[in-house]
């Protein structure tokens, strides 16, 4: 079963290997306009093109590494347009589980997998405004609550 890449982790990682700095903005914007303007997968396959001839000279590192597994990052264009924002990069899945993460530290103890599962329902509804109440001050869900079940 073929797998997609991240498209954003992938232009994201060009940075790491510039020989100038001064690349930066101008090599990132056209590696994401691969992504970003892309209407078929033909098409980005000439942006890319286009790409490594612009800058194989000036950053070959970059372009070498950018290069490896590019066909993986393509994937999205195998599914229903409606689908490629969602699929062509994990970047919103991670940020959602970073905050959910960041949620379950301020719980210090669980007992057992019932807690766990209070805690994450917890979190569900306190997101979606379902636990906060009129009498009560966003304050009052800042500390950390232990739940026992």
């Amino acid at each position: 079963m073929p797998w997609q890449l991240c498209s954003f982790h992938k232009v994201k990682d060009i940075q790491g290997h510039l020989r100038d700095r001064n690349n930066r903005k101008a090599i990132l914007r056209q590696a994401g306009d691969i992504y970003a303007c892309s209407s078929s997968q033909r098409e980005a396959l000439e942006r890319f093109k286009q790409f490594k001839r612009d800058w194989v000279q000036k950053e070959p590192e970059a372009v070498r590494l950018f290069s490896e597994g590019f066909e993986h990052t393509l994937r999205y264009f195998d599914s229903p347009r409606h689908m490629w924002a969602s699929l062509r990069t994990t970047n919103p899945l991670e940020q959602q589980i970073a905050k959910l993460r960041a949620w379950l530290a301020r719980f210090t103890y669980f007992r057992g997998r019932a807690n766990l599962d209070l805690a994450l329902f917890s979190y569900i509804f306190y997101k979606d405004g379902a636990l906060v109440s009129d009498a009560s001050s966003e304050a009052d869900y800042e500390k950390p609550t232990l739940f026992v079940a």
